[in-house]
């Protein structure tokens, strides 16, 4: 039975997909590519459906935490066999991630992991300028609020999430921003880690390991 400390927890995917394999023309056997830094993990069509259903469903309301349970339930749903233990495998193999937000553990997240864009930035409109959207060329896709966007568009050139809200929150300071969201990074990091599976689920981003590439 789920306890009020794993509700809480929010379970994230890690990597970035690289698309299947295929090793023979005509052959059954291939695997899915799931790119972690410049290392590629290959997953079984369980695995990845699992990997998969981490980042999200567009139908999930909207109070429903992404966690494990939410997960499994998806996982059984779909008729992946073996749903709990594949999913632990993932987390052992670092490519599932549970956190906290609001605990020392969502900053520990943090400071392993980076936030990618795979998406254009859009910016935001006259009729709505507080909204900003990611997606294509006259197709928006997802959108966020002015922090959000901010960690969209510049959160990938650090070495990690939490010195990239650092960042974010000591330009917000220089520029006389007194809004605690925008000026306190943990505040900032919990209202990202709460709409982030929003991002995740139609691949508008993915989360890395931490560190630049060389």
């Amino acid at each position: 039975m789920a306890t009020d400390d794993d509700v809480a927890k929010l379970l994230f995917p890690i990597g970035h997909c690289i698309g299947a394999y295929h090793d023979l023309p005509a052959s059954n056997d291939h695997f899915t590519q799931v790119r972690v830094r410049a290392d590629v993990n290959r997953l079984s069509d369980g695995q990845f459906a699992i990997w998969g259903l981490a980042h999200g469903t567009p139908d999930r309301p909207p109070e429903q935490p992404w966690n494990r349970e939410a997960v499994l339930t998806a996982a059984r749903r779909a008729g992946v066999d073996q749903a709990e233990q594949v999913l632990e495998s993932l987390i052992d193999d670092g490519l599932l991630f549970e956190t906290t937000p609001g605990t020392d553990f969502a900053v520990d997240f943090a400071r392993r992991h980076r936030l990618i864009p795979l998406m254009l930035g859009l910016g935001n409109t006259a009729e709505e300028p507080w909204i900003y959207s990611v997606g294509m060329l006259g197709m928006p896709i997802v959108q966020l609020s002015a922090m959000a966007y901010d960690l969209y568009k510049w959160a990938h050139l650090d070495p990690n999430l939490w010195v990239a809200c650092e960042g974010a929150a000591a330009a917000a300071v220089r520029v006389g921003i007194d809004d605690p969201l925008a000026t306190d990074p943990l505040q900032m990091l919990n209202a990202l880690l709460g709409t982030l599976h929003y991002m995740l689920s139609p691949n508008a981003v993915y989360l890395d390991s931490e560190g630049l590439a060389s």
